[in-house]
């Protein structure tokens, strides 16, 4: 019986041989699909990652049956391609994911390098703000800072007495600070070792004794001492006039801006006017070449407001702010200039001096005791002085006294 059950099972085997290779194919079947389902999932097609992929099957020789590959994520990529060269498309997604990284590292340290330049150029814009800022500051505390250091002098009361009556050649002659400066220049002498300058109180005193050789009597012994005339370069004398206008003002430092010249003026005339110097603003000349402007007021200034206007104004324009440098006209005329020979009658050189050992006060007072006596040719000393060692200048200034 057993026997027969067994003929039965081989009769039915080679009776049905199709049936048992059609389930061994459908097994492979199934893993293949199950490989390709998992090399689908290895490549996982992306957008960006199209032109790759299309440029590497058109390489393997398939046709490229994704279109445009601008869309790969909904397109069946075909069968044969993976089943052939599961591999090379999972190389291939390597690769790309490799690549990918590499530029999503550079996306970010360019993204980096991005904040910290826009974090340095907001830094710069705040520190160029603070320092408008203070440069402000700095001109608006400036002149009470130099307050700080004026002196307060009580100036004494001076007698004036009226002198003539002129008629008025300039109308705004009356508007203006005039004052004259008499300048004299300082006679150097230079006077060297073993020599001294007396000074007597007459002039014919000391020009008697020039020319002449006398003998001092010292504590330790006698020098012989000759006395010369002392001649000066030649000095010079002028007066300085100054008129300083209370209505003219010079503007210079003023910013290039491309705007047409009477804007520019206009831009000038209003800035002056809310700056109460002087009131109304009467005419403005500007030359662009020079950066230069004369403004003119329609009224004085007061003495206080002119030395107010000396100095750096902040310009506002629309490119930011500019100082502009502003101070009153002043007109300077030089007049009774002279040139003259220098020529003191009342002080003499000796020379000669040579001691060893005393003291430059003790030699002035035995010099000045010789000469007083009026046996020896002298008379009243007002000054001495003498050199020991090394040189000095001396300065001699006009005497008044024989000017007039």
């Amino acid at each position: 019986m057993m026997e027969e059950s067994g003929n039965l099972a081989s009769m039915e085997i080679r009776r049905f041989p199709e049936l048992s290779s059609q389930r061994v194919e459908e097994g492979a079947l199934v893993n293949e699909k199950e490989n390709l389902r998992e090399t689908e999932q290895l490549i996982n097609p992306s957008a960006e990652k199209a032109s790759i992929l299309g440029t590497h099957l058109n390489k393997m020789g398939y046709p490229n049956e994704l279109g445009s590959l601008k869309s790969i994520e909904n397109t069946e990529i075909p069968c044969a391609c993976v089943m052939e060269n599961p591999m090379e498309l999972i190389m291939l997604k390597a690769n790309s994911t490799v690549e990918e990284c590499g530029m999503s590292e550079e996306c970010k340290k360019l993204e980096e390098w991005k904040r910290s330049l826009s974090d340095i150029e907001e830094e710069n814009n705040f520190l160029r703000r603070k320092i408008e800022r203070l440069k402000i500051k700095i001109a608006e505390k400036k002149p009470k800072q130099m307050q700080r250091f004026w002196f307060r002098k009580y100036m004494p009361e001076k007698k004036m007495v009226f002198r003539r009556l002129e008629n008025v050649k300039n109308e705004n002659a009356h508007t203006n600070i005039s004052y004259v400066f008499h300048v004299a220049t300082k006679f150097p002498f230079k006077l060297s070792q073993g020599e001294a300058l007396i000074t007597f109180e007459e002039e014919k005193v000391a020009q008697g004794l020039v020319g002449k050789c006398h003998t001092v009597n010292l504590e330790k012994e006698k020098i012989v001492v000759r006395a010369q005339p002392v001649i000066l370069e030649t000095g010079i004398i002028f007066e300085l006039h100054a008129n300083i206008s209370q209505r003219k003002l010079n503007v210079s430092n003023i910013p290039h801006l491309n705007i047409p010249v009477e804007w520019m003026k206009d831009k000038l005339e209003l800035f002056f006017c809310k700056t109460k110097l002087g009131g109304e603003v009467q005419s403005v000349a500007y030359d662009p070449s020079s950066q230069m402007a004369l403004i003119i007021l329609s009224q004085p200034m007061a003495i206080n407001n002119i030395v107010k206007s000396s100095g750096l104004y902040h310009f506002p324009t629309s490119e930011g702010t500019h100082s502009i440098m502003v101070s009153p006209v002043i007109q300077n005329k030089l007049e009774r200039f002279q040139m003259f020979a220098g020529l003191s009658r009342k002080t003499i050189l000796l020379t000669g001096i040579e001691i060893q050992g005393e003291e430059e006060e003790c030699v002035e007072d035995m010099i000045a005791i010789h000469f007083q006596k009026p046996r020896n040719g002298g008379g009243e000393v007002e000054n001495i002085k003498y050199v020991s060692k090394g040189t000095k200048v001396a300065y001699f200034q006009d005497d008044t006294e024989d000017v007039k």
